[in-house]
């Protein structure tokens, strides 16, 4: 994936992290369709760009919850669906039409998070470290070289790398990032990786939506020339640590759709 420029002093944004003066925030995309009160998170590494171009397809209201910054967690997705930011295209006309209408004349009823459905999408986060210690390193240039993950992915050993996944708190666990037990978990499905296309539409048949599934191949990493086996014999004792941080993952995984 191409390196995408948000504006501002953000800096990058990379496969759903963004750069920040040194540091990297764990960010996510949201796409949201009004039409169909459904949206998509995209969780780093987890086949965004393929679901995000279906989403687009099979939604075609569908938009990204922030346009300056495409990449928010659930959380902070549906805090800004909540706060009434959201105004439709006909009624952004009339408010321009009317300067002296007043700032509840555009607010959204009802609220769209109180029936919103999200779908989402897991698989091994050994394997997504893996995918992410890989894209880096292909990136031509590191975009933040002050930022020690990304410069570990790029200069150390991938054990170092893991450290600072489960030491440092690099990496975000899912039950954090899809906002576990939140106002909307009831009504999120989330997607197990290795079955995309059958587990999105099963999610989708729970929510009574009715559209083709079929994904296209995008952002594919290129024929992984190191085995999985090596990175989990060099990972050693911290291939344990990982399981513990993603803990809820191991224990949910039979709930993921497709599974």
């Amino acid at each position: 994936m191409s390196t995408r420029h948000s504006g501002g002093n953000t800096g990058p944004v990379l496969d759903g992290l963004r750069v920040v003066t040194g540091r990297l925030l764990w960010v996510g995309r949201m796409l949201y369709s009004p039409a169909h009160r459904i949206a998509f998170a995209h969780y780093p590494k987890t086949a965004g760009t393929s679901i995000g171009n279906w989403f687009t397809q099979a939604f075609p209201d569908a938009f990204p919850v922030s346009r300056r910054n495409p990449h928010y967690s659930v959380r902070k997705s549906l805090a800004r669906l909540s706060s009434g930011w959201m105004i439709t295209r006909w009624k952004r006309a009339s408010l321009r039409l009317l300067p002296f209408a007043g700032r509840s004349a555009g607010r959204p009823e009802p609220n769209p998070i109180d029936d919103i459905r999200i779908v989402g999408v897991v698989r091994s986060p050994f394997q997504m470290l893996v995918s992410l210690y890989e894209y880096w390193q292909r990136l031509e240039a590191c975009p933040d070289p002050r930022n020690p993950w990304m410069k570990a992915a790029r200069e150390r050993r991938f054990r170092e790398f893991l450290r600072l996944a489960v030491h440092a708190d690099r990496a975000v666990p899912y039950e954090q990032f899809f906002n576990v037990g939140g106002r909307a978990w009831p009504r999120t499905r989330l997607v197990q990786f290795d079955q995309l296309e059958q587990g999105l539409r099963d999610a989708l048949n729970g929510f009574g939506i009715k559209v083709p599934v079929t994904l296209p191949r995008s952002n594919r990493a290129p024929s992984r020339g190191r085995p999985l086996a090596d990175y989990e014999a060099e990972a050693g004792p911290l291939l344990s640590e990982v399981h513990r941080r993603f803990r809820w993952y191991d224990d949910n995984r039979e709930t993921f759709a497709g599974v």
